[in-house]
Parts: structure tokens; sequence; C-alpha cells
């Protein structure tokens, strides 16, 4: 009993100092609250639906529809809402619409006040280590018993300090507010998957919940329209196991039918707005660029992305915070075309942790070969490594094929992927039985999570305009002032990191 609370006590702990963190984050060392008025682009398309329009409740200038194309990113610059979609005298967002439905609307209807970006983006992202911890200790009930209750706490702590979602944090926007609650329903619908076969039998209302997170998670990022790979695989799961005819049509039925019909009503709310049921409003986009005119898909770009999403070096030097994002491009890898670039870095040059997963086939066969590894026969989950892996390897896919980068965009995989490294963490050390071994796997984890939690945090404070810097400098300088003694350190080792 001592022991449970105990156990009981440390994660409170744990999401204590995480939620402490990321509400210092989106507060800027100021105070967070609701509004009486808010016009962020959510606020906006709440304000809409509760009038029963599919449209923003704030009406375009009336100098942008007597240009005679309102979308020339160059003369519409004094008149349009950057970023929303124009259609037939309206402003529509093409960003996803759960974010309105499940918190800005609910916030307005009960409270009377307006949410604030920040505010939702925080409870998207903090909400989501939930599921994570909860796969974790899925993974150690059923497969992997031997991982102790600290390793699944410093995952907990690698994936809320390493992940690009406390990046984002720093940066709260109506991009970041659709990207973390895609997060959120995806990660979720993996939680209740996983769990639905947590007896091997097929759990009904665990399959529906998985069905209607990946549908909202759709809802909110379009991309995340090719997640429905999951509920197929998971149906292939259920159509191969050994149960009932009519017990596998309604499992098959859970899966499918709850995410087609969220699926059938996106397509009709497209529809709505712009007189196409695959139209989400990019093409009418008043961005920086003539959307229209923008090829926003383009396979010519995907190399390009990967050595952006994943190598790109981040930039050490002396200053506080000591990791910058890189703002530099090679030579021989600037496209000839025109291709949005922000500052970004790779997610392995910045979460060294990855690279336990990269070195994975080359430690299994090791292993293999050690007669002293006292390797022991435990199942392998292909199906739950699948269903995390799957979905960051299908988003960096479709991140890549983007002709441009945005760092904030990593978030849509980097998780997935930092998640299934500790699953192979967590299946190394079962399967092997030699104590040395099991030093060093936690050896480099300890360092390389530690290295990782570090570099997040470092990047989380400047973000990619100054972060932290720009928003409270007050707060910036006290900060770089009580970390001076690592910059002397760094500076002695290092002299030539000098600015940035």
């Amino acid at each position: 009993m001592a022991k449970k609370i105990g156990i009981y006590f440390l994660f409170g702990l744990v999401f204590y100092l995480i939620f402490s963190f990321y509400f210092w984050t989106i507060s800027y060392g100021h105070a967070v609250h609701l509004d009486k008025k808010n016009h962020c682009y959510y606020n906006l398309l709440s304000e809409g639906f509760l009038s029963g329009m599919l449209n923003l409740s704030i009406d375009p200038s009336p100098g942008l529809l007597s240009l005679p194309n309102p979308y020339d990113h160059i003369k519409n610059t004094p008149y349009r809402l950057h970023d929303a979609s124009l259609y037939n005298g309206k402003y529509y967002l093409y960003f996803g619409p759960v974010p309105a439905l499940v918190l800005y609307i609910p916030c307005m209807l009960i409270t009377g006040m307006y949410l604030r970006d920040h505010i939702a983006i925080f409870i998207f992202s903090f909400l989501s280590l939930f599921w994570v911890l909860g796969i974790f200790l899925f993974l150690k009930e059923k497969y992997f018993q031997k991982t102790s209750y600290f390793m699944i706490l410093f995952a907990l702590f690698i994936v809320a300090f390493s992940d690009v979602a406390i990046y984002n944090l720093r940066r709260p926007h109506i991009y970041e507010v659709a990207i973390s609650c895609g997060m959120f329903f995806l990660i979720g619908a993996i939680y209740f998957l996983c769990n639905s076969f947590k007896n091997d039998k097929p759990k009904i209302v665990m399959l529906l919940f998985a069905s209607v997170f990946i549908g909202l998670s759709v809802g909110a990022r379009p991309n995340f329209v090719f997640m429905g790979i999951l509920l197929l695989i998971t149906a292939l799961k259920v159509y191969r196991s050994n149960i009932q005819v009519k017990s596998k049509i309604v499992s098959i039925c859970s899966l499918l039918i709850p995410y087609s019909l969220l699926i059938i009503a996106i397509c009709v709310y497209n529809y709505m707005r712009f007189d196409s049921p695959f139209q989400f409003g990019n093409k009418y986009q008043l961005a920086a660029m003539d959307m229209s005119q923008y090829k926003i898909l383009d396979v010519n770009s995907i190399l390009l992305g990967l050595y952006l999403y994943l190598f790109s070096p981040m930039k050490i030097n002396s200053n506080f915070p000591f990791a910058y994002l890189n703002a530099d491009l090679p030579a021989y890898l600037k496209p000839a075309t025109p291709y949005f670039l922000e500052k970004a870095s790779g997610i392995i040059s910045f979460i060294p942790f990855l690279l336990l997963g990269l070195f994975t086939p080359a430690l299994m066969i090791l292993l293999s070969k050690l007669k002293s590894a006292k390797l022991e026969k435990i199942v392998f989950p292909k199906f739950e490594l699948l269903i995390i892996l799957l979905p960051g390897l299908i988003n960096l896919l479709f991140i890549t094929s983007l002709n441009g980068v945005a760092q904030r965009y990593a978030q849509d995989f980097a998780i997935y992927f930092i998640m299934a490294t500790i699953f192979l963490w967590f299946y190394f050390y079962s399967k092997t039985n030699n104590i040395l071994i099991k030093k060093v796997i936690n050896s480099f984890v300890f360092f390389s999570g530690v290295l990782s939690i570090l570099f997040g945090v470092a990047l989380s404070i400047m973000g990619c305009y100054e972060g932290l810097k720009e928003q409270n400098p007050h707060e910036f300088d006290k900060l770089s002032s009580e970390y001076s003694f690592l910059s002397e350190v760094i500076h002695s080792v290092a002299p030539l990191w000098g600015e940035y």
C-alpha cells in the first residue's frame, strides 16, 4: 500500500512539474485568464457557429472586396485578415473546426468568456500526456513487466520536454491550436486502439472511441485523414482474431462507421462553405503569397524536407539559452522553385534520444549473437509498435512534401517517433537478463534523454521569433543572468561559439 502511494506521489509530482513549466511557458511571466472579448480566429469561428453561420463573425473590409483581385497578396496587405479564407465575400477558416467545437464554444457557453489560444494549446498539450502515460502503462502491464515505474516517469519527461509541443507553446496562434488538438485526439485514439485488445478479445467501447477520436483528429488537422489506415489495420487484426463472426462484424463496424460518418460530416461542412467536399479553403487563403497560384504539395520537396526536419543541425553557442534553430540552408540544397522557409532544425539533432531507434536493427543483431546477452523469450507487440510508429511516418511523408518548412509542423510526427523509441527501450530492457547490457542501454537512454530534454527546453525558450526574449525581456534577462556561469563554461571550452 505504501509503495502504491509512493508511486502515485511520484506521478503526481512529475505532472506538477510538467504543468508548471508548460503554464510558465504560455504565460510569458504574466497572468493567464479568459477574456471578455477576444478576436482570435477560433473565437470568431465560434461566434459564427453560435449565430448559425459557418463563416467567421467578422466581415471582410470593403477595401479588400473592391480590389480587382482580392487574392493579390501585395495589394490586399492593408485589408486582409491574414491566413483567413475569402470566398463569396465572407471569411472562413481552412483550419479544422474541432478546436472551436470542443473548447472555444463550451468555454463561451459555460463562462460567458472567450478562450485565449495559448490556454487552448496548453490544455491540448498537457492532457495529451495522460494518453501517453496510459500507453506506457499498458505496455508495461501486458508486455514489458520488467519495466520499472521510474523508467516510465523518465520516459514521460522525455516526451513532455523534448517533443516539439513544448516549442509550439512559446508561439501560441491558430496554427499551433490546430496542431495540438490533432495530436490530442490522435494519441488518444492510439491509447484506445492499444487497450482494445488488452485481453486479446476486442472491446467495442474502446474501438468506438478510437474511431471517433481519429475522426476528430481529422477535424483539427485535415492531413490526418490518412490516419484512417490505423482503423483498417485494426480491422484486419479483428478479422484474423479467434472470435465469432457476429463479434467480428460488430467490432469492424464499430471501427469504421463513426470515422466514416465524421469524414462525411467534414465533407458536407466543406461543401456548404466552398461548394466542394474536398476544398478546405487553402485555395482561397489570404496569405503572404497568392495561394491560388501556389503549389502546396511537391514531391520534389521531400528530400529537402527530410533533411530539414530530420538532420539539419541546430546551433549551439555560449549565449543563453545555448541552443537555437538553424536559419541556414546549404547552397546545394536550395530549391529551384519558391519555397517557404522558417528556422528549422532536424529532430535527430535536438532529440538525440531518437538515435536508439535508428540503431535498433544493429542492436537486435548484436544481442542475438551475444551468448552472454541471456535473451528471454517475450512477445514482440508488432501491432502496438505499428500503430504508434505509422502516424509519424505518414505525417513525415506528408509534411516533407509541402512546399515549405516550419518547425511547428514537426509536432505532427516527432512525438510518435519518440514514443516508438521508448517502446523499443522497454523491449530491449525486458528482452535481456544481462545486467551489464541493461546498464549500458539505460546509460545511453539517460544521457541522450537528458540532452533531449535540455535541448527541448532551450528551443522552447527561444521559439522561432526570439520567443521569451521578445515577449518578456525582463524574464529573459533574469534567466540569462542566473545561468551566466554556463555561458562562461561553454565559452572557455569553445571560444568560437560566440554571438548567435
